[in-house]
């Protein structure tokens, strides 16, 4: 019974320091103009900038950690490493394991063509005339996107990949008929000027993201009051300008 005792203790104890670690880890990609390395290597970008804002305020200490998207999931769902992610969809499946912020921004996912290539009215009509499309290994879509897409019927023109940047080279050298992308993100890309003058926009889709918190990792309180501040942030316009500086 003793030791019984001694072992719920120490487990608990380490739990206890799990969500009370003195930096909390934030996965990032090298993603413009949202989390980017600058010439420095000091990791800045709109979503950087406001989590900045926000732990410093909260007295926070924090750390920027490279990690891709889905091995953030995978940590942050069985408290590995990573204590927070960036730019996340919210789903039911997610909030089993993480905590959500409050929307801190909203973006639009373009669905790209070539100017002479398939004559598509949409992403449904793409899917019908057997076209194929483009997307990245891990990262959420909305909900008009997914739900289609994980069709079993059109499972052969999905073609996921590693990196966003991979996407347009994919498209430019005629290797699938479409692309999803955010056009922020297109259009920071070395040569996103030039691939977006190569295409049209055929259909737009919106969505909202939040910060992603370990629930393994991260205690409530703390999401409550980073809610709070964010909230402060938005209200202010301060939101905004951090976004601005990076148009």
């Amino acid at each position: 019974m003793i030791k019984n005792r001694f072992l719920t203790i120490l487990i608990f104890s380490i739990l206890s320091f799990s969500i009370c670690a003195d930096e909390l880890q934030i996965a990032f990609e090298d993603l413009k103009p949202n989390h980017f390395f600058n010439l420095k290597k000091e990791v800045v970008g709109g979503d950087a900038d406001v989590l900045k804002i926000i732990f410093k305020k909260m007295k926070i200490k924090f750390k920027f950690v490279e990690v891709p998207w889905k091995r953030t999931l995978f940590s942050i769902e069985n408290g590995d490493m990573v204590d927070v992610g960036i730019g996340a969809k919210h789903t039911d499946a997610r909030a089993k394991f993480a905590f959500y912020s409050e929307p801190y921004k909203s973006i639009q996912h373009h669905l790209y063509v070539l100017k002479n290539g398939s004559k598509s009215k949409s992403l449904l009509n793409l899917l019908e005339r057997k076209k194929t499309i483009g997307l990245v290994i891990g990262w959420g879509y909305p909900k008009e996107i997914s739900d289609l897409v994980e069709l079993k019927k059109y499972k052969n023109q999905i073609f996921r990949i590693a990196k966003f940047e991979q996407l347009p080279e994919m498209l430019s050298k005629k290797r699938v008929d479409s692309i999803i992308a955010e056009p922020a993100a297109l259009i920071s890309l070395p040569k996103g000027k030039i691939y977006e003058s190569k295409c049209i926009v055929v259909e737009k889709f919106s969505e909202k993201l939040h910060f992603l918190f370990s629930k393994k990792r991260v205690k409530e309180s703390v999401v409550k009051r980073f809610n709070n501040e964010l909230k402060r942030i938005k209200a202010s316009g301060d939101l905004t300008k951090i976004y601005k500086k990076y148009e």
